[in-house]
């Protein structure tokens, strides 16, 4: 095996060094942001609700109605937070997919 310095990641995954690897590649994250994503991507939704991305950030919405031309309306929440406390940022948004 002929490598440089450090370990690569297809070595460390086809070697079993991850741990090697974290080691000689350490990361910096944000732990909040890490935590708000892992909620996000794990919270069920009810049955026609959906995870939109509105103007570059993710939102909740919950279908009202759909319509012939492929939109949506929608109430339309700023986080899981609101969805789940029903606080909608805009009710009967139209969003077309």
């Amino acid at each position: 095996m002929a490598r440089g310095k450090y370990l690569s990641l297809e070595e460390a995954r086809k070697e079993g060094k991850l741990d090697q690897f974290a080691k000689e590649h350490p990361a910096i994250g944000d732990g909040m942001m890490f935590d708000s994503l892992l909620e996000r991507m794990t919270t069920p939704l009810k049955p026609g609700d959906y995870f939109l991305v509105v103007a570059g950030k993710m939102r909740v919405a919950h279908e009202l109605e759909k319509f012939e031309d492929g939109s949506i309306a929608v109430d339309l929440y700023r986080n899981l937070e609101d969805y789940k406390s029903d606080k909608a940022m805009e009710r009967n948004f139209r969003f077309w997919l």
